[in-house]
């Protein structure tokens, strides 16, 4: 009724039995008992006609249409967060900014700072963007730890990739090349702010805006197609990959969390560790 997608994952009766007897135990007042448990094993449908020919009572089926309007009456239903004009509107945004910053006039990694320094405004502008960036220490602790792994990936797709297409390490140089004639700090502090501003774009604009009107998986992958597009300026099929790729695990990031302090950490880390601390090329 609420719109979410629901997985129901079958558990043997066998396993429910270990926790609800130690519930029992240790509980006062357990969460689940075993008597609760039987009544699910045995089940709890009746027939209602007695009822209607004795009491005269018509029960109402429990389904998610009858209860959309008690929802939608009580303000209960969520609504989407994430408007359309601001979707819409950064997403046209973005394309234009980020052909200026792979084919205007400046570099590459100067032209990056201007355009994402402009969406990361705006992204901002968007309440559910200011919302789910709370940082705490358990988010930090999972953004190191999914960066490292995600480093670790890479590591094994490189071994991959030169056996299947060698040319990649001449995609990377490029990519790389970037940020040569560049001062340590502007790179560091630049670095920062093009990570906070992809992220708040797009997964916490427009993988958001998907994942809301399509459900989460289609919503991570239509924000990862989207990540990968706006890259295709480049021309770099090496970017174009990465893209797609990175963009579905911290979109899967996200969706866990709720929140966009895990995607930036491990966006950060497997960034630096890409670009400064062990090169792939």
């Amino acid at each position: 009724a609420l719109g979410r997608r629901v997985w129901m994952c079958p558990t043997p009766v066998g396993l429910m039995k270990i926790p609800v007897g130690i519930m029992e135990v240790v509980m006062s007042r357990p969460l689940s008992t075993r008597a609760q448990l039987a009544m699910l094993v045995e089940g709890l449908a009746g027939d209602p006609e007695p009822a209607r020919q004795e009491l005269g009572l018509n029960p109402a089926p429990f389904t998610p249409e009858r209860l959309r309007p008690l929802l939608d009456a009580s303000g209960l239903r969520p609504k989407p967060e994430v408007p359309v004009k601001a979707a819409l509107g950064l997403a046209g945004l973005a394309v234009m900014l980020l052909a200026f910053a792979f084919r205007g006039p400046l570099p590459p990694w100067k032209g990056m700072t201007v355009a994402m320094s402009v969406l990361l405004a705006g992204s901002l502008a968007v309440r559910a963007v200011r919302e789910r960036m709370r940082p705490t220490l358990s988010r930090i602790g999972l953004g190191l730890a999914a960066g490292l792994a995600l480093y670790g990936l890479t590591r094994i797709a490189v071994l991959l990739l030169s056996a299947v297409w060698p040319a990649w390490e001449a995609q990377a140089r490029t990519l790389s090349a970037w940020k040569t004639g560049h001062a340590t700090y502007f790179l560091a502090t630049t670095l920062v702010l093009i990570i906070i501003a992809e992220e708040a774009l797009w997964r916490g604009v427009l993988a958001r805006f998907f994942m809301e009107r399509w459900g989460r998986v289609p919503g991570i992958v239509a924000g990862a197609v989207l990540y990968t597009a706006a890259h295709a300026v480049t021309l770099n099929p090496l970017l174009l990959a990465a893209a797609f790729a990175c963009g579905l695990y911290w979109g899967l990031l996200y969706a866990a969390t709720d929140d966009l302090t895990a995607p930036v950490v491990s966006h950060l880390v497997w960034d630096v560790l890409i670009l400064f601390v062990a090169p792939l090329v």
